[in-house]
């Protein structure tokens, strides 16, 4: 009996309790519903008790993406996979604009020498104008770019690259051509800072941006293979005119798929009323002076070489020391009179990134300055070999590179830079050597082969190392303007590569810069000899990048890490860019 008792007491209390909670549960729709939604499929005990669901049949939480993934996505700017492969190509091409139309005259330098009976140094300035031009204006433009639009200087510096490349392959006066190629420089001045500012600002740091990246800075070396290719091809079945009009054609066609397909700046159309305001503030002091200066450095090393001047002239000792003297004043007026100046003092501040623009000038010096221009010479005027043939022979150059960059994106998140930064300094140095040490007639496979292959792995880890430091060290209202830093480094060291080294080159064998007599075996021998002082100068180069690359501290690149490194490094700088850049009122 008492059993009973207990028993009915218990079911009352039991009902009770279900009441209570029922009528809780009630108050609480969201959930009320997730359990009644759940009743198909959920346990009853009767017809008054709440519907308990089966745990089975719940919505697991979903683990939030990481920041790393998130990163890894593809940019809202692109519609799919495949707008997004066009527009990188596309600024591939941009950043390649410059190799491209180098080692496209550079092959054909022999035709060019005997189409207007000019040498040595004088020959010398077709090739240099471009980049010389290129780097007086690449910190201008890049500012540029950063005000009316990134697009829009991608979009007018191949319009303008390819009207000038069309032109030029009619002009029959050689002062005309090098004017011409000046304009070409220019041109691709606004083109390259602007594609590298795009590239940046749509990829946050990510091992996705490190694969895009490799691509970009591939454009430079297989850029100048594809020039020398092309140029070869020309120069052998038509003439070094052929050459600028198929530049012109390329570049033609690339500009009007450039406007179709790749993203307007947004916050350039925005703000498009401003954007006069803003010009009329950027420092175009600085930019004067910076183009003067290195002016009339790279044409006082040029025309040392040159019979009729010589470093007995006067005005050659006194434009050097103009142009040095400028340099100087340049550096002052950034540091203190313009509020917005062309070249950003301050990122010199970043200790990793000053080095790194060191590393790569004594990089391309060795490179660009020294070993393209006098293997292709050596190869046209001592061995006497056709342009296609000499075509043939740099063509490994491009198959490395390719491979190269293809490891690049594969490795930047696993090695470290500063590794990388070595290895490419290293490889610099040893193609040097090589070029140095072998006699006039080594075979191509023990000499010019690994010579070439090993100056490639060079310049692409080189490129693509400091390229990641360049993108890091500031943030995106400035892109334009460190890339332009980074590809003036780039265009002034190969200026004065070649103008120092053609200097060196006639100063051993005079005969170089009045002409000489490739009929003449004897001469043939001298010349060979003379271009070996040439190569130990880029040895030097190459050993001077390698001393300032053991001091880079270049982690690997797309990790949480270089991440958090990159938020430090923009809240450190977020005074001067919003208050010395006055960044906020017109950028």
């Amino acid at each position: 009996m008492h059993t009973s008792i207990l028993a009915n007491t218990s079911a009352a209390g039991i009902r009770a309790i279900n009441s209570i909670c029922t009528a809780k549960l009630n108050r609480m729709p969201s959930l009320n519903q997730k359990i009644h939604s759940a009743g198909s499929t959920g346990r009853t005990t009767n017809s008054r008790e709440t519907t308990i669901p089966n745990p089975d049949d719940l919505e697991q939480p979903q683990q939030n993406p990481s920041v790393q993934d998130i990163n890894n996505r593809r940019p809202a700017v692109f519609k799919n996979s495949l707008h997004e492969t066009a527009c990188v190509l596309i600024f591939t091409l941009a950043v390649g604009c410059t190799s491209i139309a180098v080692g496209n005259f550079q092959i054909t330098l022999d035709h060019l020498a005997k189409d207007f009976g000019v040498s040595g140094g004088t020959l010398a300035w077709s090739v240099s104008s471009i980049n010389l031009a290129n780097a007086s204006f690449l910190l201008l433009a890049g500012n540029i770019s950063d005000i009316i639009g990134r697009k829009n200087c991608i979009v007018g510096g191949f319009i303008w690259f390819t009207i000038a490349s069309l032109i030029c392959g009619f002009m029959h006066n050689y002062i005309a051509v090098v004017v011409l190629r000046a304009l070409m420089g220019i041109a691709v001045s606004f083109s390259v800072p602007s594609s590298g500012g795009l590239l940046s600002s749509y990829y946050p740091i990510s091992v996705r941006k490190n694969r895009v990246m490799a691509c970009f800075a591939a454009g430079a070396p297989v850029g100048f293979c594809a020039g020398v290719v092309s140029g070869g091809i020309c120069a052998e079945y038509l003439s070094w005119r052929a050459s600028q009009f198929f530049l012109s054609i390329v570049y033609g066609c690339v500009s009007i798929i450039t406007i179709l397909i790749v993203p307007t700046d947004s916050k350039v159309t925005k703000e498009n009323k401003h954007i006069l305001h803003r010009l009329s503030k950027l420092d175009y002091g600085g930019g004067l002076l910076i183009t003067a200066a290195l002016t009339l450095v790279v044409f006082a090393f040029n025309q040392s070489s040159v019979p009729v001047s010589g470093w007995d002239t006067s005005y050659i000792i006194a434009t050097l020391v103009v142009g040095l003297v400028m340099i100087i004043c340049f550096i002052f007026y950034e540091c203190h009179i313009p509020k917005r100046p062309v070249m950003p003092m301050f990122i010199w501040k970043s200790r990793d990134f000053s080095l790194a623009m060191v590393t790569v000038f004594f990089s391309w010096m060795c490179f660009n300055g020294v070993l393209t221009y006098f293997s292709i010479l050596y190869f046209e005027q001592i061995l006497n070999y056709s342009p296609l043939h000499t075509t043939a022979c740099i063509l490994p150059m491009t198959i490395c590179g390719i491979i190269v960059n293809i490891l690049a994106a594969l490795v930047l998140h696993l090695v470290p830079g500063k590794l990388l930064l070595s290895i490419a300094t290293a490889s610099f140095a040893a193609s040097a050597i090589i070029w140095a040490t072998m006699d006039q007639h080594t075979s191509y496979w023990r000499g010019p082969f690994e010579a070439y292959c090993l100056a490639v792995i060079g310049a692409d880890l080189t490129f693509n190392v400091v390229n990641m430091v360049t993108v890091n060290s500031v943030n995106n209202e400035l892109q334009g303007a460190a890339q332009g830093i980074f590809q003036t480094m780039i265009q002034i060291s190969t200026a004065l590569g070649l103008a120092l080294s053609n200097t060196i080159v006639s100063q051993k064998f005079p005969q170089f810069a009045k002409g000489v007599d490739l009929k003449n075996p004897q001469e043939v021998k001298e010349l060979f000899h003379s271009f070996k002082y040439a190569y130990y100068f880029a040895i030097g180069a190459g050993g001077m990048g390698i001393i300032v690359s053991l001091f880079v501290k270049v982690g690997r690149s797309g990790t949480d890490e270089a991440r958090r490194k990159k938020e430090e490094w923009d809240l450190k700088n977020k005074e001067y860019y919003e208050g010395k850049t006055e960044t906020s009122n017109y950028i």
